[in-house]
């Protein structure tokens, strides 16, 4: 029988049927390679902190004598230590920062905060390098400053955020006052209280991969938007190198805020809907510093370039250090998945690599399972496979998906 007696023998309507089917799926398989090609082979390159942001004399010292570091390295660092200098006369002007650097381990986060120390000349008492296991311990160590500022340097903010995650720690409440609140009494156990009575700055680093564990449900209640953060640069490589030279000769001065000041971060906030008003006041309290280091006794809106930059920048950086409000393991798996792909635009990235990226299976293979089965059904994800590697994409807002573009 040859082929063309097959054909004349054959259903009509069941060739049709079938010629449809295959059209259905020549058009799924083509719109699923078409994303496939525009998947990168590489994560987008996040830039160092721009130079606009330096300021004044502060800014010289960091150009010249942290050059070694990056800007996101140094310059957060320098301002927190500079605001641990400024002997305020005028208790309505709050300069007091704190600060985070953020990055991968052995990218010089350690060395960046030493060196900023050791060029301002920083020294204990102000200096408070030290471990704290608790609330309790920190206001004992801080209740004979008499109302002097203290610079908190734990090195490794990992250690002090993982006792906030102590059920019932006072840490997260204890330091939210702080930024606004130079005295206040701390009851503890045992009905003991002592006064914490210090203006208090902070700095260390953080391990980026963890940043949405220690930045936790715990932490989003205000301590999170009360830090500036300094996020690593891709592509940096730090060579360790010993800090040379002497400790910079600088005389800050207690400096005003001119009325101006806030009537432009008003603007600034009316302007860029996304800039959180917290953000904007940060970025005054570092202009202030600056004014400071630079015996500028007053500070006005036609000096606040640079901090506007700042705040720029860390409204950018704060798209990529979010704090992680889950719950539950599938809850805080979720938030790390869906962060994780929106910095890829609604591309496919391997599964095995986002979880990688993630470390997802530190909280356990099948909560992460779980957690982006959810996704999926939700309709925040969709997954499918490149030969036998799954890859797994976030759907944009401004896309219309059926469930039969959406193969697993």
């Amino acid at each position: 029988m040859t082929r063309p007696e097959a054909w004349k023998k054959a259903d009509p309507a069941k060739l049709i049927q079938e010629t449809e089917q295959l059209i259905t799926q020549a058009r799924q398989d083509y719109d699923i390679a078409r994303k496939i090609v525009e998947m990168p082979t590489n994560d987008p390159t996040l830039h160092d902190m721009a130079e606009s942001v330096l300021d004044g004399r502060l800014g010289e010292i960091c150009a010249t004598r942290m050059a070694g570091f990056p800007r996101a390295y140094a310059w957060p660092a320098l301002l927190a230590v500079g605001s641990a200098l400024i002997d305020s006369q005028n208790p309505a002007v709050r300069t007091n920062l704190y600060v985070a650097l953020v990055g991968p381990v052995h990218s010089g986060k350690t060395q960046a905060i030493e060196h900023a120390i050791k060029v301002l000349g920083i020294e204990s008492p102000v200096l408070m390098d030290l471990l704290s296991g608790s609330a309790e311990q920190l206001v004992r160590k801080a209740k004979d400053a008499a109302g002097n500022r203290r610079l908190f340097s734990p090195d490794e903010l990992g250690h002090l955020f993982e006792k906030m995650r102590i059920d019932g720690a006072s840490y997260p409440y204890v330091l939210n006052r702080a930024f606004y609140a130079d005295k206040f009494e701390v009851l503890m156990a045992r009905r003991e209280s002592a006064t914490f009575d210090c203006v208090l700055s902070i700095v260390g680093g953080m391990v980026e991969d963890r940043f949405q564990d220690l930045f936790n449900a715990g932490t989003t209640g205000g301590l999170y938007d009360r830090f500036l953060f300094g996020l690593c640069p891709e592509n940096c490589s730090y060579d360790f190198f010993p800090f040379e030279g002497s400790r910079e000769a600088t005389f800050p001065v207690s400096c005003s805020i001119d009325a101006t000041v806030w009537r432009t971060k008003s603007n600034w906030t009316a302007e860029e809907r996304e800039l959180n008003p917290r953000v904007a006041e940060i970025a005054i309290r570092a202009a202030t510093v600056c004014a400071a280091f630079d015996g500028r006794k007053v500070l006005y809106a036609a000096n606040l370039g640079p901090a506007r930059e700042l705040a720029r920048y860390q409204t950018n950086i704060r798209r990529i250090l979010k704090p992680n409000p889950g719950e539950n393991f599938e809850a805080r798996l979720a938030h790390k998945f869906l962060d994780y792909l929106r910095r890829h635009g609604g591309r496919f990235v391997p599964r095995r690599k986002m979880l990688r990226d993630t470390r997802a299976y530190n909280l356990g293979p099948s909560n992460a399972d779980k957690a982006l089965s959810i996704l999926k059904a939700n309709g925040d994800v969709e997954i499918t496979k490149i030969g036998k590697q799954e890859v797994v994409r976030l759907i944009l807002a401004s896309e219309e998906i059926s469930g039969q573009d959406v193969q697993s």
